[in-house]
């Protein structure tokens, strides 16, 4: 075997070990995805499943629905879920777990429709343009899509404390949601949801 074949083959052969190494000393234990594991202070499943939890209710507790269907022939509102920022130092808050589950109820409501997210739009535009070898009695018309009467949006902030001595840490969250009317701008719901975890070492 000449030098640079024996190279890879050394090469591919390390690779292999380390990798059935590594991949060889894990034990899985499947769980309820309900039950609350806590690794360490930072925002996790539970805490979003928390979230959204808290203003799936409260969003469809208050008149605001009821208040459009009455202005509105009976019509249901249509909602747009837009941006929930994360304005914190936690890269493990990603908003979509719980919008996502606050989508899936109002749709699931039946009271609220819910107009496609806006990364999702372009593809969905794409799929509508592409008519050269579709049927054309199945062909979409254009500039039909619906125009959202309220924006869902929010953000997420943090406080994190320590003590002198660094063996305990308070991490405060504090995830705020507020829906607006896209034409008047007035907000007709707000809400925040709140929560505090103390770690120790």
């Amino acid at each position: 075997m000449n030098t640079p074949r024996l190279i890879v083959a050394s090469g591919l052969a390390l690779t292999a070990t380390l990798f059935s190494a590594c991949s060889g000393n894990w034990k899985v234990d499947r769980k309820d995805p309900t039950q609350v594991i806590d690794l360490d202070y930072r925002f996790n499943d539970v805490d979003a499943r928390a979230t959204a939890e808290t203003m799936i209710k409260d969003i469809l507790s208050r008149p605001w629905i009821s208040n459009w269907a009455r202005d509105n022939g009976g019509k249901a509102p249509i909602v747009y879920v837009g941006t929930i920022r994360n304005d914190t130092q936690d890269y493990n808050v990603n908003p979509e777990l719980f919008t996502s589950a606050i989508v899936r109820e109002l749709i699931n409501s039946g009271r609220v429709r819910v107009k496609a997210e806006r990364d999702a739009r372009q593809e969905l535009r794409d799929e509508r343009l592409d008519t050269k070898y579709n049927d054309p009695a199945t062909i979409k018309a254009i500039a039909k899509e619906l125009n959202a009467d309220f924006a869902l949006t929010g953000n997420v902030q943090q406080v994190m404390q320590r003590t002198n001595d660094g063996r305990t840490l308070v991490n405060y969250y504090q995830i705020n949601a507020e829906l607006t009317n896209v034409e008047t701008l007035e907000l007709v719901w707000k809400e925040a949801h709140e929560i505090k975890k103390v770690a120790k070492r």
